[in-house]
């Protein structure tokens, strides 16, 4: 596609140095890098995890646009990227299926459920201070000090093992996670209050999370095309 006017930036700080433009046609945000072997293996992860999880690809989806809203999707502004991003989805939906076989209990596939667990979860229960993450294997949580993961001036990063390379850790540069979890909390109240009302059935619950009217207009707007 073709850089929308002004769009195109160079981030050399990164860990794998990029060109981030947004395309003029669709709005969506590229990055582009170069002569990087494991963006391919990368890329063969997570197609691999969407086949083993189907509810991955709608989760991040819906994820990625709630965290773009609120400036925090990006990991060289100390947001969440996509790659961090889908990695805690996976480890949510592994550690998910492990309660499942324990109870011989089979949660139903529900999308809104799995949402509100999830904003749960990384907005309430996890601890950040002491826990650490890995989806290999099918998904642990591990102590931070056991790999060097915990940092006195950030004590409450993230910290998720990269599958691909397990020496690094791929939330160590997300120094606004603490956003992020305060960001999480707050849609789950939200909706936890807004699925308690009487009138629920009449309410477009995710748009209490989401100004879905910002989608709705690029949507409208790439079906012009």
């Amino acid at each position: 596609g073709t850089a929308a006017r002004g769009s195109m930036e160079v981030v050399e700080t990164a860990r794998i140095p990029l060109v981030k433009y947004r395309d003029a046609a669709t709005g969506v945000d590229v990055d582009v890098s170069f002569d990087v072997e494991s963006g391919l293996r990368t890329g063969r992860l997570v197609r691999r995890y969407m086949a083993e999880h189907a509810p991955l690809r709608p989760l991040v989806l819906v994820l990625k646009f709630f965290l773009a809203q609120r400036g925090l999707n990006e990991t060289f502004t100390g947001g969440v990227g996509s790659f961090l991003l889908q990695l805690m989805v996976v480890s949510f939906l592994q550690q998910r299926y492990r309660t499942d076989r324990a109870t011989g209990f089979a949660s139903a596939p529900n999308l809104g459920a799995l949402l509100l667990e999830l904003l749960e979860l990384y907005g309430r229960d996890f601890n950040y201070a002491v826990t650490g993450i890995s989806v290999r294997r099918n998904g642990a949580y591990f102590p931070k000090r056991e790999r060097g993961w915990q940092y006195p001036s950030r004590p409450n990063l993230i910290a998720v093992e990269n599958p691909d390379d397990t020496s690094f850790d791929v939330g160590k540069n997300s120094y606004n996670i603490g956003r992020v979890k305060r960001a999480f909390e707050h849609a789950h109240q939200r909706l936890v209050v807004a699925a308690a009302a009487d009138d629920w059935r009449e309410t477009c619950l995710l748009g209490k999370a989401l100004d879905l009217g910002v989608l709705n207009d690029r949507v409208a707007a790439v079906g012009d095309l």
